[in-house]
C-alpha cells in the first residue's frame, strides 16, 4: 500500500515538474542576424585556418567564421552558419603560425634576448 502511495506521489510530482523544467519554448529573444560569407587571401593565395571574428560594439554577441582550404568562410553568431548580428562591426583576421623548427637551447634563448649581444644567458640543467 505505501508503495502505491509513493508511486502516485511520483507521477504527480513529474507531472508538476516536467513542464517547469521544459519551459513555456518561448526562450529568450535573439538579436536579428545577417548571412555573412567571404574570402580571406593573401597575396592572392587562400588562407586555410584564419579565424575571422566580427565584433559589434552594441552587442554582447560576436560573430565568427573559420576560414576553409579555399579560404572561405561563414560566420555564426548564435548557430554555426547564422550570420552576424546587424549593425557595425569590427572585423578581425587572425592566423596563428606555428613554428616546426627546432632550436638548440642556446639558439633560443639568444633569440629571445635579442641576438649575440643579449643580456640573458641560457641556464641549461647539467651543463654548469
Amino acid at each position: 500500500m505505501l508503495f502505491l502511495l509513493l508511486s502516485r506521489c511520483s507521477i504527480v510530482a513529474m507531472l508538476v515538474g516536467l513542464p517547469m523544467l521544459i519551459g513555456c519554448g518561448g526562450g529568450v529573444a535573439t538579436p536579428k542576424t545577417a548571412k555573412v560569407t567571404g574570402v580571406v587571401t593573401y597575396k592572392s593565395q587562400p588562407v586555410v585556418g584564419a579565424t575571422v571574428t566580427f565584433t559589434a560594439p552594441k552587442s554582447s554577441r560576436t560573430g565568427v567564421g573559420v576560414t576553409d582550404a579555399k579560404g572561405e568562410f561563414t560566420v555564426g553568431t548564435f548557430g554555426a552558419s547564422d550570420g552576424a548580428v546587424l549593425g557595425d562591426h569590427v572585423v578581425t583576421v587572425a592566423k596563428r603560425q606555428v613554428s616546426t623548427e627546432q632550436k638548440k637551447p642556446e639558439e633560443y634563448a639568444k633569440s629571445m634576448a635579442g641576438g649575440p649581444g643579449g643580456n640573458l644567458k641560457p641556464v641549461i640543467p647539467g651543463s654548469e
